[in-house]
């Protein structure tokens, strides 16, 4: 990718202050991951603020109320791990199988959580999953993890799917930061290694999509029933990203930032469609796109991921090429996917009706805008936030601490037609959405 030498801002630090409880949430910037009650002893002076909507506070609440109902609902003591799936009224579906997306998410949550608030029960919960991952999913023939078990323990599909390797890397970092037990480090970088060595393209670049569990290639490569059977895919490049970020924030070293740069170089090059602000869904093996329709969820969640890649990289060069292309994306969301009723619609075909919102795009959006307020001092991005999260309180989340409806609601009281939680929902994007606000809304905050 061509690349420019001038230097590109920084995402500032958080404001120093008296607060309590400071907490290391990457190697460069500090925040306060506080409860409810301590989070109006910041120093900054409120009458600065820039957030009237969706505030700092806000999104701490959201985070306290969020893991709350996943300590409550969402671990297996008769089977051990975690449930496959919970309806919508809170209860285990018998029999659901668990899924290596669900559990490696779960415990990059917990962990997250446990690190940033020192609770304990997210500390046992990590512990419990990091745990099960090893006993149960980590695959000691051929090396990876299995796509997905039976309810009881027992693999279900003995698959190995990028996607799924990076979540697992993703995870196992944040355990580690948590823990510092260097077995999960450890198996963290084992996984980068195996996705390199079975996974890569060194013919064309770029990761395959799907394994059998010996590593040959997979006849049908799709994730899910509505992907399309394509060996390269955006989603699963986006996240390598993620874990390679998560890799070298974790415990850097020259294997690392190598993996990270490559990750990014990739995205660029192959998933960004040339000369404008979209990324492709899906690619052959030559990286030639394939027919799709656009998500603009993913285009915002990218906005805001190769921006935290590239400072986790900490190369001016790479902050110079990534800081517009995020923008870029974040723009292109903003007046392409916001629509009248105040949520960012994932496909540009929808009609705005508040039913086809989806929970992982909103939560996406708002710390994409907020990002794209850091990145840029522009008011609108700090409006449009707090737009999505008017809508998010109104249709997503129900009263009384109740994890995020999938699809938006007409009424607080509407009854909810689809799960609670399953192999595609977890605390990833809504958990992940506040605390990634609650940092950028301290800075923000602070003015």
């Amino acid at each position: 990718m061509p690349l420019k030498t001038a230097a590109a801002p920084r995402l500032p630090p958080a404001p120093s202050g008296s607060w309590s409880m400071p907490i290391k949430i990457d190697p460069k910037f500090e925040i306060m991951i506080l409860s409810t009650t301590t989070a109006r002893a910041m120093t900054a002076a409120p009458e600065i603020t820039t957030r009237t909507i969706f505030t700092m506070e806000d999104a701490l609440r959201e985070l306290d109320a969020i893991t709350r109902w996943w300590l409550d609902h969402s671990i297996d003591r008769e089977n051990g791990g975690f449930y496959g799936e919970i309806d919508a009224s809170g209860q285990p579906v018998a029999g659901a199988r668990k899924h290596l997306v669900l559990h490696t998410r779960l415990l990059w949550f917990f962990s997250e959580v446990g690190r940033a608030g020192g609770d304990r029960e997210c500390r046992l919960a990590a512990d419990r999953a990091y745990r099960y991952f090893n006993d149960h999913f980590d695959d000691p023939g051929f090396g990876g993890a299995y796509w997905s078990l039976e309810a009881d323990g027992s693999v279900a599909d003995d698959g190995k799917r990028s996607y799924g390797l990076c979540f697992s890397i993703y995870a196992l970092c944040a355990y580690y930061r948590l823990t510092s037990d260097t077995s999960a480090i450890t198996k963290a970088r084992d996984y980068l290694a195996a996705l390199w060595e079975h996974a890569r393209d060194d013919e064309y670049g770029g990761f395959i999509e799907s394994f059998n569990r010996n590593w040959t290639p997979a006849a049908d490569m799709r994730l899910g029933d509505d992907d399309l059977d394509a060996p390269k895919t955006m989603n699963t490049h986006l996240h390598l990203v993620e874990a390679c970020t998560a890799l070298h924030q974790a415990a850097p070293n020259a294997r690392s930032r190598k993996a990270l740069r490559e990750s990014i170089d990739l995205f660029i090059d192959h998933v960004l469609v040339a000369d404008t602000p979209r990324l492709g869904l899906y690619f052959d093996r030559q990286w030639n796109e394939l027919p799709a329709v656009e998500s603009f969820g993913h285009e915002i969640e990218a906005s805001w991921l190769l921006w935290e890649a590239a400072e986790a990289l900490d190369d001016p060069v790479v902050r110079t090429a990534v800081r517009p292309r995020a923008l870029a994306l974040a723009e292109r969301v903003l007046s392409q996917a916001m629509t009248a009723a105040g949520f960012v619609q994932d496909r540009p075909d929808g009609n705005g009706d508040p039913s086809e919102s989806t929970w992982w795009v909103q939560a996406e959006a708002l710390v994409g805008f907020l990002n794209a307020d850091l990145l840029s001092g522009d008011d609108r991005w700090g409006e449009a936030a707090d737009t999505v999260w008017a809508f998010t309180q109104r249709a997503h989340i129900a009263p009384g601490g109740v994890e995020w409806r999938s699809q938006g609601a007409p009424s607080d009281n509407a009854p909810d037609p689809h799960y609670r939680a399953g192999a595609w929902k977890g605390p990833y994007h809504t958990g992940r959405a506040m605390m990634e606000a609650a940092r950028r809304l301290s800075i923000l905050e602070a003015g």
